[in-house]
């Protein structure tokens, strides 16, 4: 049987036979090394096809080698600290450069996070020399994560997050001693920037098992200082129909979304839209499910006791303000404040029509419209996270609510169809022509009027559309 060391320096082999001959000429040099995930993950065989990390000992001469030789457009990620990335013309791949840090890769590597992180690769001519002083790659043979020690932890308390990232990524479980660190200076992330940790939170949510994470990351206090109001949740009533409290609603709602992704949705619709980037790094997909995490927030701000019943009027209105704020807070971008706070602030919108529609369920044109002004595209993630929302609720009135999400959803596409093949009857320019109006708000108002009534059926011809306007609005006017 092969040794794994000797499998790991056959796929790094291949992996140097890719690279342009300027690079491994380059890497040959004395006091250059490849480093990190990129090593790490060829001994795991998942070689990524994005970025190669690079730790050298002259950070300015290999700044200008790659500039020179191989017309690299560098980029600065941390100046203090010596991190760069190098994109090359005609190369897929860019090069993470980092200065060293300590006098060699031995010191450099013992100020790294998690001894899976810390193995270097030197070429020497032909040769592929392993430096795993920390012994990174037991671990990764025994997939744990084990922190190289407290002290880097509290130097950058970011690698408390990161721990959990690479659980997720990795499907690796932290070692006890770590988890210990990690729950101890858990309160550290407080003063770690917004932007740095909203990176790390993304990253955790494009894996498909982060309810589960999310779960590991609360034993060790860390998702309190991601979402502080979440320590709320707990042993918080939900409500009548509710089979969990408020935080294991919450987290199930996720994991349910994350059995659709994985198993298929109940809904059919272009599941391209689940990989459209609201910012860098932050898909809808992410991004739903998060809103599955945060979705009852408004519970916690509209509990009240009415006549010995407890209520929670108004929780998707308050939920979605109070989130508003705090994401833009947490420095999020306008698309993803957008996607978030309307889903939640909508998510009991099917709820209403079907309680308001029991004889005749059916969606109104006026509820399209709105639908498809709110939320457009995404308007099937909406309906996604209602069926989500009460599957985890488990209680004999899901199925009934779901059956009836469904069929709005069918009158949500038959409209959305209609509306899109058909030519309007009125434009701006006639409505304004036969009432004599100047362009403006009411213009808007008389175009949606006719657009749902001839959804309806109630126009048979644009003669129908004019008569009814003059009959409306003329008057008024």
């Amino acid at each position: 049987m092969d040794n794994p060391l000797n499998n790991f320096k056959k796929n790094f082999s291949y992996i140097l036979s890719l690279l342009p001959e300027k690079l491994t000429c380059f890497m040959k040099e004395d006091g250059n090394y490849f480093v990190g995930g990129f090593v790490r993950d060829i001994y795991l065989n998942k070689e990524k096809n994005f970025d190669i990390d690079i730790a050298v000992k002259d950070i300015n001469g290999a700044l200008n080698y790659f500039k020179r030789e191989m017309k690299g457009n560098i980029i600065t990620l941390d100046e203090d600290f010596g991190v760069y990335r190098v994109f090359i013309k005609g190369f897929e791949r860019y090069l993470d450069i980092s200065k060293l840090q300590g006098a060699d890769i031995i010191e450099d590597l013992q100020r790294r996070d998690f001894s899976v992180n810390a193995t270097a690769i030197k070429i020497r001519n032909r040769e592929i020399e392993i430096i795993d002083p920390l012994e990174g790659f037991p671990d990764i043979e025994k997939k744990i994560i084990r922190a190289i020690s407290r002290e880097n932890l509290v130097s950058d308390p970011l690698r408390l997050l990161r721990a959990y990232r690479f659980k997720a990524q990795l499907n690796f479980e932290i070692e006890d001693k770590t988890k210990g660190y990690i729950k101890e200076l858990s309160f550290l992330t407080g003063d770690v920037a917004k932007e740095r940790l909203k990176a790390e939170l993304f990253k955790i949510l494009s894996f498909r098992n982060t309810e589960k994470i999310f779960r590991d990351m609360d034993e060790s206090n860390l998702l309190k200082t991601l979402f502080p109001f979440m320590e709320s949740y707990k042993n918080f009533y939900s409500g009548k129909l509710h089979k969990y409290d408020l935080f294991n609603h919450s987290l199930e709602t996720l994991r349910i979304i994350e059995t659709f992704n994985d198993a298929g949705f109940p809904l059919e619709f272009d599941k391209n839209i689940l990989s459209e980037e609201l910012e860098h790094g932050f898909s809808a997909l992410s991004a739903l499910k998060l809103t599955a995490l945060l979705h009852d927030t408004g519970k916690i701000l509209t509990k009240k006791v009415i006549n010995n019943k407890i209520t929670f009027y108004k929780h998707d209105e308050e939920g979605s303000n109070f989130l508003k704020n705090f994401l833009i807070k947490e420095k999020f971008s306008s698309k993803s404040v957008n996607f978030i706070e309307k889903l939640i602030k909508l998510h009991l919108y099917p709820f209403h029509i079907i309680q308001s529609s029991k004889e005749n369920l059916k969606l109104s044109p006026k509820a399209y419209f709105r639908l498809n002004k709110e939320v457009g595209p995404f308007t099937a993630l909406l309906f996604v996270l209602f069926i989500a929302d009460n599957l985890a609720k488990d209680n004999e009135n899901s199925s009934y609510l779901i059956t009836g999400a469904k069929k709005l959803y069918e009158d949500y596409l038959n409209f959305d169809k209609k509306n899109k093949e058909k030519q309007p009857l009125l434009n701006g320019s006639d409505i304004m022509e036969i009432l004599k109006l100047e362009e403006g708000p009411l213009v808007g108002k008389i175009i949606t009027d006719i657009k749902e009534l001839e959804l309806e059926g109630r126009f048979k011809d644009k003669r129908d559309a004019i008569d009814y306007i003059r009959e409306a609005y003329g008057k008024k006017i």
